[in-house]
């Protein structure tokens, strides 16, 4: 264990993003300090941001910080991507 605490809702990284919505009154759910992403690892059904490692664990499970757990979450990625564009 490194000691790292994960926690989307103080992540610096993703403040802007949770601002934006919380002013449009869609603020992210999170579990344990988790985000609640959806089947395709997007944030926000309203947001094309996705996301991988240990953001997507919640959904990619135990392995979702190696290497099989990144190719999990880009197959799922790659797959939602068709249809955001």
């Amino acid at each position: 264990a490194t000691g790292n605490v994960t926690d989307f809702e103080t992540d610096q990284l993703f403040s802007n993003v949770q601002e934006y919505l919380l002013k449009i009154g869609k603020p992210v759910e999170t579990i344990s300090g988790l985000p609640n992403i959806d089947d395709d690892l997007r944030l926000h059904k309203d947001l094309d941001l996705f996301l991988m490692g240990h953001y997507a664990a919640l959904k990619i499970g135990p392995g979702a910080l190696n290497l099989m757990g990144g190719n999990a979450s880009a197959s799922r990625i790659a797959d939602a991507l068709p249809e955001s564009l």
